[in-house]
């Protein structure tokens, strides 16, 4: 069996296949033994049964993290290796079967694969020399073979929403240093090529992930679905680095998009330019780019086609997640302060009034306490504060726009979350309910497209199939 057939069978998602050869790396003890691969759309599970005479590791009760995680390794049908660095504790000292979850999956490289192009370059003239040339000569010539830099990612994506109609050739753009081709198969699977430019030269495994995860971000990001592919393979100066293998399982989306991707001509913007902008972003893998990311995720999470109360709640959490962590990294309480004696003065009386009841807490008791924690928290930036200095900030209009947003923010949030009544409810409520999320989450991608560098046009309700520029 190759690698190719084995993710063949992952892609079908319904199998069993034999393992041998297993060890279980476990808090420095090995544990060995054969076992059976059941493969599903939602998961890969190993049933491995220990062997005789062997003793399984003890789990104690209690919380595990990344730490913790053993390592396991084996043998596909006799033909194709595998390893798995990040089992959870699981099991019963006291069973010899125990089930483990794989994800993901590692595919070892053969013996060829896992060799540089000028390693292979350097064999080939040993044997081609080998009976004409000395070793000095061989030597000689394999010094003037020029050092591969170059790094190329695959990945595939299962049926992933894409333009239907695109060249034979796919859709090809580029982000910081390297090019990039989209190409759907019959499958409807999203074929992602990332390969470095001639002239560029990354600094190391790292970067080279940091630049492939920036890319995906920016695919789930423009088509508002998971970028997870059910198997990535990774070379680098020419050698196999890794070909990692996860379940082919639906993937997580959203219906609001800024841009309908399946209908290209729609709106007038520019696709391969925005993956750019966005993949910039994401690039830089500063503490914002992660929150925007988990951000992200979570939207799209929280929809997933399915248009709801807690869809609608959850995006005003993420909505105000959202402006606040911009208002924040981009220093708008410094600007703000700077800019205003009003609150220059507030602060100052919040810092005088706390400064004199605390002395009072040891002789008056809880009372004055509790007053001291009130005062000393209250917000100089109420959340309309906030989201005004970021709609200034991006240079958006506020009244009859930006505003209206907010109170349609506002008011849902404050109903969802405390005096909502759910019995009996009038269809009109029903068709509000939806709508308000649908601008809420318009909302949430006209801050993110501002923060990403876009201008233009985009679609800031996709129920109603509203349009703006930005």
């Amino acid at each position: 069996m190759t690698a190719n057939e084995f993710v063949e069978i992952v892609r079908e998602g319904s199998d069993k296949l034999r393992v041998d050869d297993i060890v279980l790396s476990a808090w420095g003890q090995n544990v060995h033994g054969k076992g059976m691969l059941r493969i599903s759309k939602e998961r890969i599970l190993i049933d491995l049964t220990i062997n005789d005479g062997e003793e399984f590791p003890n789990v104690p009760d209690g919380i595990y993290t990344k730490k913790d995680h053993w390592k396991l390794k084996g043998m596909i049908e006799d033909a194709l290796e595998f390893r798995c660095d990040c089992i959870k504790p699981s099991g019963n000292p006291w069973y010899k079967k125990v089930t483990f979850e794989l994800h993901p999956m590692n595919l070892v490289p053969s013996e060829f694969e896992a060799m540089s192009v000028k390693d292979l370059e350097i064999e080939h003239l040993k044997r081609q020399n080998a009976s004409t040339a000395s070793e000095k000569s061989n030597q000689a010539e394999a010094e003037e073979i020029p050092e591969d830099n170059s790094v190329h990612f695959k990945a595939v994506l299962l049926e992933y929403p894409f333009f239907e109609r695109t060249h034979a050739d796919g859709i090809k753009g580029e982000i910081d240093g390297y090019d990039w081709t989209l190409k759907k198969d019959t499958k409807k699977d999203l074929h992602v090529a990332l390969i470095s430019k001639k002239e560029y030269c990354s600094s190391g495994e790292q970067e080279d992930w940091r630049k492939f995860y920036a890319l995906m971000n920016a695919l789930a990001f423009v088509h508002g679905t998971n970028a997870w592919p059910y198997r990535i393979e990774y070379w680098r100066a020419g050698r196999k680095i890794n070909d990692q293998v996860t379940a082919a399982s639906r993937l997580a989306k959203t219906f609001h998009t800024p841009w309908p991707i399946e209908e290209v001509g729609k709106v007038q913007w520019s696709y391969t330019d925005t993956i750019k902008k966005v993949a910039a972003f994401f690039g830089t893998s500063s503490n914002l780019s992660k929150e925007i990311s988990n951000i992200l995720f979570l939207f799209r999470e929280a929809d997933n086609g399915v248009h709801s109360e807690i869809t609608t709640t959850a995006l005003c959490v993420l909505f105000e997640n959202l402006v606040r962590r911009l208002f924040d990294e981009l220093k708008l309480r410094e600007k703000a302060l700077s800019e205003s004696t009003s609150l220059k003065l507030f602060a100052e009386a919040i810092e005088e009034v706390s400064n004199y009841i605390q002395p009072q807490i040891d002789k008056k008791g809880d009372g004055y306490k509790r007053l001291y924690g009130v005062v000393s928290k209250t917000q100089l930036f109420d959340m309309q504060e906030r989201f005004h200095a970021v709609t200034n900030h991006y240079h958006l209009q506020w009244e009859d726009d930006m505003k209206i947003i907010f109170n349609i923010w506002s008011t849902a949030r404050n109903s969802l979350v405390h005096d909502r009544t759910r019995a009996d409810r009038e269809d009109e409520e029903w068709k509000k309910l939806i709508t308000d999320e649908s601008q809420i989450a318009g909302a949430i991608n006209i801050l993110l497209l501002k923060l990403f560098g876009y201008s233009g046009q985009m679609r800031c309700s996709a129920i109603e199939e509203k349009y703006r520029q930005i």
